[in-house]
């Protein structure tokens, strides 16, 4: 059940994260397509880019990233480890990470308050209010943090649960 929760959130941040790739995408477009045709771009293309629409696609998808195992891994010194032993070092990397990202979503959660209580804004060609895209970064951390605490209750509480995520770390579980 809670499984099913965690595939459902972050199927649906990976969904809100397409979105703003495509709206980023139709956004610059529009922009280019003013500009070259009608000699006006758009004034707040740029800060909106940046401050909301990159923000989102590389934050909010983190979970799901984590979920299908698909960082960044470097095996070379735990290759050779024996299964228990490979495990005790996955339980300590996940210990690590919940503490990491604990931290990192507390600090830009009171960041992005802050934001909001001054009422962050960019004045470049334009005005844009750009603190509403400073609540990404605690809500993609956030995730992540829900599912590294899942992750870790489930490697003190499955011992399957170890090699069916070895399995799909090191893609075994995909048809070739």
């Amino acid at each position: 059940m809670i499984k099913r929760f965690f595939d459902r959130v972050t199927a649906s941040f990976s969904l809100l994260a397409g979105v703003a790739l495509v709206f980023m995408l139709l956004q610059i477009s529009v922009d280019v397509f003013s500009k070259y045709l009608f000699n006006t771009p758009l004034l707040w293309t740029m800060d909106v880019v940046a401050s909301y629409m990159m923000v989102a696609i590389v934050f909010i998808p983190l979970a799901e990233v984590e979920r299908e195992n698909s960082h960044i891994r470097v095996e070379l010194l735990t290759q050779g480890l024996s299964s228990l032993w490979h495990r005790i070092v996955i339980i300590f990397s996940t210990l690590i990470s919940i503490f990491y990202f604990t931290l990192l979503t507390w600090q830009t959660w009171l960041d992005a308050v802050d934001k909001y209580k001054i009422g962050e804004y960019v004045m470049g060609e334009a005005q844009v209010t750009v603190w509403p895209g400073r609540f990404f970064l605690p809500i993609g951390y956030g995730a992540l943090l829900l599912l590294l605490l899942y992750k870790l209750w489930c490697y003190l509480t499955d011992k399957n649960f170890h090699e069916t995520e070895t399995k799909s770390a090191s893609g075994e579980h995909f048809d070739e």
